[in-house]
Order: structure tokens, then sequence, then C-alpha cells
């Protein structure tokens, strides 16, 4: 057996994407970390701004134990792809994940590695709390008021939500066995902390801290046009896109779950999970094509641009004798009041 007092090369991987204004504290938080044996990675996926320079700037007057490597991706892979190269690179034992506009306080890896003993180095993902920040680095409320129970991060439990993005993906450090036993992320799941726990709590556990190890930063871009006007039409495309990314997240799902199956046997749980994601892949797919036929989604947006306060339950009504899937039409009810509130900011009268 491995002696649990050796210390083992962790990595650190700093991902990072058009974020010179936020990525010099990023890198910071990076090269503070006091665990030792660390491998600190600070990865650009191939930004058009100055990230990679001041990346480079900062590693180069680290004068730490640890050895830091800086890397440009040639052209840009997107999250997940990026994800992918740079596990193809580390060394580490475990890798303990980063955005380029969050802050690791110093502890974080220190705090991780001793999680990772507590659990006799069954814990294949690990995750903590964190702290909200804004753009201008301010303090603001807690990521999680109150720690995460335990029978959440069972593979039962954790394989059978609808909405996989759970954990706190800003905070999570994974084992370098997900990628070593299930191979790279599929191209279209979005997220990495939708797949990678779920892989964990195959071949082990999931372990939360419930210490402040991060401090997150709130972007509040995403819903932005490029005045700083939250639009209607991209919280729309949005919802649109999220439902491909949720079949792609379960497709990702299933094919790990086949890989798993290959070497272990199907127990009752394995089962109940793997019903579970054929019934999502299967509505999803119904949503998803849907969004692929130009007239019913034409004349579903159609319906909602006509809605206003007065005739709300007329197009209530037509949304619902439309044969379309349940969370089709939960989707538009949202659609529906972001854009009745957006109406309301312009001063509109509905």
């Amino acid at each position: 057996m491995p002696d649990l007092n050796e210390r083992p090369l962790l990595t650190f991987a700093l991902f990072a994407y058009n974020q010179e204004r936020f990525i010099a504290d990023a890198v910071r938080g990076a090269l503070s970390q006091t665990y030792t044996p660390l491998e600190i990675i600070l990865s650009d996926d191939c930004s058009s701004d100055r990230t990679f320079e001041i990346m480079q700037e900062l590693a180069a007057g680290y004068q730490g134990p640890n050895r830091v490597i800086v890397r440009r991706n040639e052209q840009n892979l997107g999250l997940i792809g990026h994800i992918n190269r740079v596990m193809e690179l580390v060394q580490g034992e475990l890798i303990v994940a980063a955005a380029g506009d969050d802050i690791s306080l110093p502890e974080r890896v220190e705090r991780t590695y001793h999680a990772y003993l507590e659990s006799e180095r069954s814990a294949y993902s690990i995750f903590s709390n964190a702290i909200w920040i804004d753009e201008n680095g301010c303090k603001m409320n807690l990521l999680r008021r109150q720690p995460v129970n335990s029978r959440a991060l069972t593979f039962l439990h954790y394989g059978t939500r609808s909405t996989p993005g759970f954990l706190n993906g800003c905070t999570h450090a994974w084992k370098r066995e997900c990628f070593d036993f299930f191979g790279p992320l599929m191209d279209g799941v979005g997220a990495e902390d939708t797949v990678i726990p779920f892989r964990s709590a195959l071949l082990g556990n999931i372990v939360y801290i419930h210490d402040v190890l991060v401090l997150y930063r709130q972007n509040r871009s995403r819903m932005q046009n490029h005045h700083g006007k939250y639009l209607y039409s991209i919280y729309r495309n949005n919802w649109v896109k999220h439902q491909r990314m949720l079949l792609n997240i379960f497709r990702n799902r299933l094919q790990d779950l086949e890989v798993y199956l290959t070497i272990h046997s199907k127990t009752d749980e394995i089962s109940i999970v793997l019903k579970f994601i054929h019934e999502q892949i299967s509505e999803l797919s119904r949503v998803v094509e849907i969004f692929e036929m130009p007239l019913l989604r034409q004349r579903l947006f159609e319906v909602i641009k006509r809605c206003t306060l007065s005739n709300f339950r007329n197009v209530i009504n037509q949304l619902t004798c439309a044969v379309i899937p349940l969370q089709i039409w939960y989707g538009y009810l949202k659609l529906i009041a972001y854009y009745i509130y957006q109406e309301f900011q312009k001063g509109n009268s509905l």
C-alpha cells in the first residue's frame, strides 16, 4: 500500500481565455499555493488580448519551489477542448482546476490534499465553498450557506439529477484517473463539472469541503450585448443552446457508463441510472429536434413576441395546445417572463 504520509506531485491547472482584466490576480493565486511538490500549468486558449503575455510576465518573476509551465494553444479549442489538451500534459495525481477570472486562496491545494488523504485517496472529485466577488474584486456572499449533504454526492443520487450542474466547478479538483480511464470529454458538453464528477462517483467518491478556498468572479456579461444591456434574444438563444448542451452531457455520461461496464458488473444502482439517462436523452433529443425545425421554431417565437399582460392567458393556451415536450413548455414560460420583464425595463406599456 502507498504511504499516505508521502506527498505526491499535484497539478494546479489555470485555464484562461481573453481575461486580461482579471488574469493577474488568478495567476498570483496559482503562484501563492503553499502545497509542494506542485506542478503549476498556466494555459491560454489562444486569447486575442494580452492574457498570455501577462501570464508570462508573472511566471517569469516566480521564485518559489514549484515548477511553472506557461503554454498556449495554437488555435482556440473552447473550454472542453482546452481541458482535454491540458489533461494530456499533466503529471500530478490530483488536478486542481482554476479559471482565469477567479482567485484561488493560498491554502487551496493544501486543504484539497488533506481532504484527499482523509478519504484514504478514494475521493476522485473534491470541491469546496467559495465567495462571490464582483468585477472589482469586492466580496459579496457565500456560494453555499449550508454544507452539501453527502447523500447528494452518491452515485445514485448524483447520477439521477435532471439538472447535472450541481457541483461548484470553480472549486473543482479531480483525480487524473478520471481521464486515464474514460478518455477525453466529448465535444459539446459545455461544462466539465457536469461530467467529471459523474466519472468520480463511478470510480470512487465525491468530497465537499465547506471552507472557502476560491473567490468566484460574478460574470454579468453573458446576458448582455456590447452596450451592457440585457437582451431577451440573448436569453432565448442561450436557453436553446443549453438544451443541446444537456443532451451532450447525458450522452457523455452514457458513453462513460458503457466504458465502465466493459470491466465492471452492472449493479442495481447502475441500472437505475442507465434508465434515467436514456429517458433524459430521449426527451432532450425531442427538444433539440423541434428547434431544428425552422417553421415551428419561428411560430413559437412569434407567439412569445406577441405576448402582453392582456393576452397572456391566450398565449399560454397557444403554447399548451402545441404538442411539445414538458421541458420546452417550462423553457418558454421562462422566456415569456423574461420578455415581459425586458419590456417593463424599456418602459413599454403591456
